[in-house]
């Protein structure tokens, strides 16, 4: 893992290989996995390798994500001010 002003990278992963367990450790705390709310997540770009992200609505502010399968990592990209230690609650 390493991490940059407005990324955060998962190394030696892809995204077929993410369990939801890995997701959570990489994670500051827990997140909303009812139906619901994962159904307000829209794209919007999908490519190959990448994908850009937001949430209609939302009690929090959802800035776009960015995610990129690149090689053997996975780097996430967004705007907001948290430090990217750990993946953003968005």
């Amino acid at each position: 893992m390493r991490m940059l002003n407005n990324q955060y990278i998962l190394e030696n992963t892809t995204i077929p290989q993410l369990s939801f367990s890995e997701i959570l450790k990489h994670s500051r705390d827990s997140f909303d996995t009812s139906r619901k709310s994962l159904l307000e997540i829209q794209p919007e770009v999908i490519e190959i390798d990448s994908g850009v992200f937001f949430k209609h609505t939302s009690l929090i502010q959802f800035p776009r994500v960015s995610v990129i399968q690149s090689n053997n990592s996975i780097l996430t990209f967004c705007s907001c001010d948290a430090p990217k230690t750990k993946l953003c609650e968005h």
